[in-house]
């Protein structure tokens, strides 16, 4: 998997956090899209918690990359309900 680049998107993520160094975990793990993180369940969200700290990545820093899901999540969710009100009128 290290040939493969990772995806903008994904870099991104990361260094907005400052947890750059994990990119290559992420990949391992097929946690390649951004955008399906916000998209997790709840038991979702727990298997990637799990994950990541079974890959080795620390619980703090897994604790402020699920905070920084979770922040995406209210974001794309206030996003969705100003699309569905704006399209009643």
């Amino acid at each position: 998997m290290a040939d493969v680049e990772p995806p903008a998107a994904l870099v991104e993520f990361l260094d907005g956090i400052k947890l750059r160094m994990h990119v290559d975990v992420f990949m391992e793990l097929s946690y390649d899209d951004v955008d399906d993180f916000v998209q997790y369940d709840a038991a979702a969200m727990q298997r990637f918690r799990e994950n990541l700290l079974d890959a080795g990545i620390g619980p703090g820093h897994v604790e402020k990359i699920t905070r920084t899901i979770d922040k995406l999540r209210g974001v794309v969710m206030v996003s969705r309900m100003v699309c569905s009100v704006s399209m009643m009128f």
